[in-house]
Formats: structure tokens, C-alpha cells, sequence
């Protein structure tokens, strides 16, 4: 029918893909901040980081635990955070 072509097929996996983006880039707006402000080191930063990261559906849906560990040490604080 005419009206099935107006319809994504996957819509709704395409809007839960969006979904966990637009949640991981509010953990790297507000929570890496946040990690970076409290910690005593970057690495302790990481860390707390990571164990978000690895309990988090919106990081482990999308990502295998090698490429978690390679994005959470890719971080570096931004110059007003540490």
C-alpha cells in the first residue's frame, strides 16, 4: 500500500540508535566533566569513567569491550576541567 512506503521499515531501531548517541554525548558533555573535576588524576578520571561506560546499555549496545577501553583512554580533559 501507498502508506507502508511513508513509513520507515526500522524506524523504530533507527530512533534507538539516535537515542543512545544523543545519551553518550551527554555523558561526554556532563559526566566526563564532572570525573575529570572530581578525581585526583586522569587516570582515577578514566576509571570512574569506564565503570559507567561498561553498566551503561547506551555504551554497550553500540560498542564491543576493546572499543570502550580505546574510547574511554582516548579522553583527555578539556582546559578548564582539570
Amino acid at each position: 500500500m501507498w502508506w507502508e512506503r511513508l513509513k520507515p521499515k526500522n524506524a523504530l531501531a533507527e530512533f534507538g540508535r539516535w537515542w543512545r548517541r544523543r545519551q553518550r554525548a551527554i555523558d561526554l558533555a556532563i559526566l566526563w566533566p564532572s570525573c575529570c573535576q572530581q578525581s585526583i588524576n586522569i587516570e582515577a578520571a578514566r576509571d570512574a569513567f569506564y565503570y559507567h561506560v561498561i553498566i551503561d546499555d547506551t555504551w554497550t549496545a553500540d560498542y564491543s569491550d576493546g572499543e570502550l577501553l580505546s574510547i574511554v583512554a582516548s579522553l583527555q580533559p578539556k582546559g578548564d576541567e582539570r
